[in-house]
């Protein structure tokens, strides 16, 4: 299911999980405009079919880069 994941997509799941999925806040830390963080989180949804704005599939995706050796965790 992790296949296809940019490091920037991971990133953007464990700053989605820290800034309590709020947007603008991820864009702000990984400072990427709040378009492209968008964009890739239509990506993560594409790949994973798991959507990063629900708190409940975000969890999932975060223990995915985790157990996988995501790059900031």
């Amino acid at each position: 299911m992790r296949k296809g994941l940019s490091e920037i997509d991971e990133q953007i799941i464990l700053a989605m999980y820290d800034c309590g999925m709020h947007v603008q806040s991820v864009a702000d830390k990984l400072h990427y405009a709040i378009g492209t963080i968008y964009y890739h989180i239509r990506q993560i949804h594409r790949i994973t079919g798991l959507n990063p704005r629900g708190y409940y599939e975000l969890c999932e995706l975060v223990e995915m880069v985790k157990k996988t050796g995501g790059n900031n965790g």
